[in-house]
């Protein structure tokens, strides 16, 4: 059973969380750091200059430096560039026969 004196000495020494970080509420560390889900460490005294965050694809993305030529990739693996387009697109049908728009084959027999 806790006695009274028990509940004064608690108070008057830190805290400590589920997570097992002591928490003292008269004296706060002056370098306290947060650490989120990800493992990173946060200041919040000190931040990073150049912060970057990371997508789930494990990219680093930098807001201050975004990248000059951004890419996008389709489900099939094939790189397609918005400023560089594909400048000969060729559809496939089902039957793996390529049949280009321009140049259709002539002379099927059914």
């Amino acid at each position: 059973m806790i006695t009274a004196e028990e509940i004064e000495q608690n108070k008057e020494s830190s805290e400590q969380n589920t997570g097992g970080l002591a928490l003292s509420e008269e004296k706060p560390s002056e370098g306290s750091c947060e650490q989120n889900k990800g493992g990173v460490a946060l200041s919040e005294e000190k931040p990073s200059e150049e912060p970057c965050e990371q997508n789930k694809g494990g990219v680093a993305l930098s807001e201050e430096k975004p990248s000059e030529e951004p890419c996008e990739q389709t489900k099939g693996g094939v790189a397609l560039s918005e400023e560089n387009p594909i400048e000969e697109p060729c559809e496939q049908t089902k039957g793996g026969v390529a049949l280009s728009e321009e140049n259709p084959i002539e002379g099927i027999l059914i």
